[in-house]
């Protein structure tokens, strides 16, 4: 190797650490307009274009050849499976070993034989497109890479005033049981199952007003690892000029919530090993701002398979839980958040109405007030259901000496109003 090829690539490797070399698209049809985030030209291109959706799947093509055209100077390529268009050869490289990853040999197909009965096909051919002609849409701009900042002794600091920092959430939690907390500790347990895990998560949750979240994953081999961190932890500012929702629930602001997470699961043998603390700072412990727990999740769904609606199952928690406990905080909007999510409609206890009646009468819950009912004959006709609610029997003791009304549906529906 020369020494100028040497010089060379060392000036390579220095500009990769200070320069980043990001895009901008152009829209197809007013030059002016530009932007670093091709979400922001599929917007435009709909919303001051009105342009459809055939349309906008074009541009994406035409972005992916002006982008091959910008860094390359050819043609993109075109994936042989699903014929999807990448920009670059190394980007269908990790494209058809993400998305059509070669399946394992079958070792008892494996024979000596000149001809296999299991023919194996070659692999595809890869396609490159030819050079576009037209003028690129997308055009390179160097940025300057800003420099992270480096902190004494690790990336997290104590939230404690001027403490110090740590290298590793287990550190910060070894040193804040030591000098802050006295009466807490770092967890280290071992389970077989994920069952077993799920059920040792969810008392611990609800035991320290925990609520965690998945903040990253990664696959080591035959070693899955997650990190969940409190979910209070951190800031959020929202850009909405009109609030219709409730405060945030970071609170920590730029400090660290001490309370963390580490599950490693072997695949191989399922055993997951966890490392956990459970100490909070920077925040309030409230019931009501915890996220619901599978098991309490999975209470509430069969109080509404069992025909409740919201109201019947709000009183009845109200009734049963305090503040002590997060069903003791359900809302309105939790419940119906679980129906839109696991398609369960208010009232109904069998997809079919009539076995829902019969069901709900069968019950005979004086919430309902059910008063008579009368199953259909062979051909759909005599059905009958009279109902009266406790608080419409409270309206008509209270008012039915001024008058009783009864309406009627004018020859509106297929059957007659008796």
């Amino acid at each position: 190797m020369s020494t100028e090829t040497h010089y060379k690539r060392q000036l390579f490797v220095i500009l990769k650490l200070f320069i980043i070399m990001s895009f901008m698209t152009k829209c197809p049809k007013c030059p002016n307009y530009e932007s670093k985030k091709t979400t922001n030209v599929y917007r435009h291109l709909r919303e001051v274009h009105n342009a459809s959706e055939a349309e906008v799947d074009q541009f994406r093509i035409q972005r992916k050849e002006g982008k091959s055209l910008t860094t390359k100077g050819s043609g993109a390529w075109k994936c042989p499976v699903c014929e999807l268009v990448i920009p670059t050869e190394k980007g269908l490289k990790n494209h058809m070993n993400q998305k059509h990853r070669k399946k394992p040999i079958d070792p008892s197909t494996i024979t000596l034989a000149t001809t296999s009965p299991t023919m194996v096909s070659p692999p595809p051919k890869r396609i490159q497109l030819p050079k576009s002609t037209e003028k690129s849409l997308v055009s390179s701009v160097a940025t300057v890479r800003a420099q992270p900042t480096q902190k004494p002794g690790g990336r997290y600091k104590c939230p404690v005033e001027n403490c110090t920092f740590f290298k590793t959430r287990k550190e910060l939690a070894l040193h804040f049981s030591e000098k802050h907390d006295p009466g807490s500790e770092l967890e280290t347990m071992s389970f077989e199952t994920e069952t077993e895990f799920k059920i040792w998560l969810t008392c611990r949750q609800e035991e320290t007003c925990s609520s965690m979240q998945i903040s990253l994953s990664s696959h080591d081999g035959n070693r899955i690892t997650h990190f969940r961190l409190c979910r209070h932890e951190g800031s959020y500012q929202s850009r909405a000029k009109v609030k219709n929702v409730g405060e945030s629930k970071k609170k920590t602001g730029d400090n660290v919530c001490p309370a963390f997470i580490r599950t490693e699961k072997h695949a191989l043998t399922g055993e997951i090993g966890v490392v956990g603390y459970f100490s909070h700072y920077g925040h309030s412990l409230e019931h009501a701002r915890r996220a619901l727990s599978d098991t309490e999740t999975e209470y509430l769904i069969g109080l509404m398979k069992e025909g409740f609606n919201n109201r019947q199952i709000i009183r009845k928690l109200d009734q049963k839980y305090d503040e002590n406990s997060r069903l003791g905080f359900v809302l309105s909007k939790d419940l119906s958040y679980l129906r839109k999510t696991y398609c369960l409609n208010e009232g109904q206890l069998d997809d079919d109405d009539m076995k829902s009646i019969r069901r709900r009468v069968e019950r005979d819950d004086p919430e309902d007030g059910i008063y008579h009912f009368s199953q259909p004959d062979s051909n759909g006709d005599n059905f009958i259901l009279v109902f009266m609610t406790p608080s419409q029997q409270e309206l008509c003791a209270k008012y039915n000496k001024r008058r009783v009304c009864i309406d009627d549906t004018h020859k509106t529906t297929s059957g007659a109003l008796i």
